[in-house]
């Protein structure tokens, strides 16, 4: 891929040649990683991976866990310092929400990151944000003052240099290009962040409400690098073509998607889709989307139903093949499948795991269709 800048939409990543489906366009480690105010469940506050609820803790705080002995050590000298550890104490006890704490805690993992490896910390200022995304928003300028009076009660040292604008620019990059990592889906339990993360290269990966890639990331598999980032692609894109993911599950509405992209990231989309949805009747697609792709699935005998969905202005949904095909079928999941690289017979959903072949895929076509029919 190469960054070009797209009017309107700043950076961007796009294909360098033809790519087929399943593609791993990007795997990427993070510059950053710090830990969500709320997440449920233990997990290693060095690694991210889940622990169980007997391993090892700080001696400090008793509340960060860690998988063995090697990762609390590894942290207690990275991200887990002796005035990290008390000044995460400190923003807790301070009450001030989980929004604002989380907040707090990215600030203090900035300050922690530029102690100990500068070249990366400079890496992290280059990307997209600036403090006046907050401009009508005076609650990061509190959290910023309450993180620079803990580190002049901790570590004075570090708080030399650092100032309320510094720590604002940085709420806004966070704010603009953090990725939630997501703990395992497990049954019908709700998927929660675990962490976040910032990376250089993914950050620039555009929204697109019908994505032609998708993120996979695997924090409890064994090794190093479990919080690295996969950039998968759905399906074939052509040299040229802009690399874009959703940055919310592909199945929210159209309301639902406006008003997340307008609050969090400063735009209103104004994709194919967008302008589709914004004229239903309910004014959010709220349930029309579903009967929608029942009726595009089914209507036109004879006809294959992806080169249908294909004809721009068909039906209700001109878009609902894409649903068909790359929305989990998982109830609940929300999910996005893309294929496996180097197998495009076989989808896996970046969710809860499922794999689905094609010939499965064909069959649910085939009996949806049938029973859409007969009755």
């Amino acid at each position: 891929m190469e960054v070009r800048i797209v009017p309107g939409r700043g950076r961007g990543l796009f294909a360098l040649r033809d790519l087929s489906g399943g593609h791993i366009v990007l795997r990427e480690s993070p510059l950053l990683v710090y830990g969500e105010a709320e997440a449920t469940g233990p997990f290693c506050a060095h690694c991210i991976r889940c622990v169980s609820s007997s391993s090892p803790a700080c001696e400090s705080c008793s509340k960060a866990r860690f998988c063995d002995e090697r990762c609390r050590a590894a942290a207690i000298a990275s991200s887990h310092t002796p005035w990290m550890c008390s000044a995460l104490q400190d923003v807790a006890r301070a009450g001030i929400g989980h929004e604002a704490e989380t907040q707090a805690r990215f600030l203090l993992a900035a300050v922690s990151l530029a102690a100990r490896n500068a070249e990366v910390f400079q890496r992290l200022l280059l990307l997209d944000g600036q403090a006046s995304v907050f401009a009508n928003d005076p609650r990061p300028a509190g959290v910023a003052e309450l993180v620079l009076a803990v580190l002049r009660t901790h570590c004075f040292e570090l708080a030399k240099g650092l100032s309320l604008e510094l720590f604002l620019d940085l709420l806004a990059k966070d704010k603009i290009n953090a990725f939630g990592l997501m703990a395992p889906s497990s049954g019908t339990a709700q998927r929660k962040v675990r962490a976040y993360a910032l990376y250089a290269q993914a950050s620039m990966l555009n929204h697109d409400c019908l994505p032609n890639a998708c993120r996979f990331e695997y924090l409890d598999k064994p090794g190093a690098s479990n919080t690295d980032i996969y950039i998968r692609l759905l399906h074939d894109v052509p040299q040229g073509s802009e690399i874009c993911v959703s940055y919310f599950p592909v199945n929210w509405n159209y309301k639902e998607r406006r008003e997340r992209l307008v609050e969090d990231y400063g735009f209103e989309c104004n994709c194919e889709r967008c302008r589709v949805e914004q004229t239903w009747s309910d004014g959010d697609g709220e349930g029309d989307e579903e009967e929608a792709m029942e009726h595009d699935q089914t209507d036109g005998d004879g006809v294959d139903e992806e080169e249908e969905m294909d004809k721009d202005g068909d039906g209700d949904f001109p878009h609902a093949m894409f649903f068909v095909k790359y929305l989990c079928p998982e109830e609940s999941c929300g999910g996005t499948m893309a294929p496996l690289p180097g197998n495009a017979n076989l989808m896996e959903c970046n969710v809860c795991g499922r794999l689905r072949s094609e010939q499965e895929f064909i069959d649910d076509l085939e009996q949806h269709g049938t029973a859409r029919h007969s009755d």
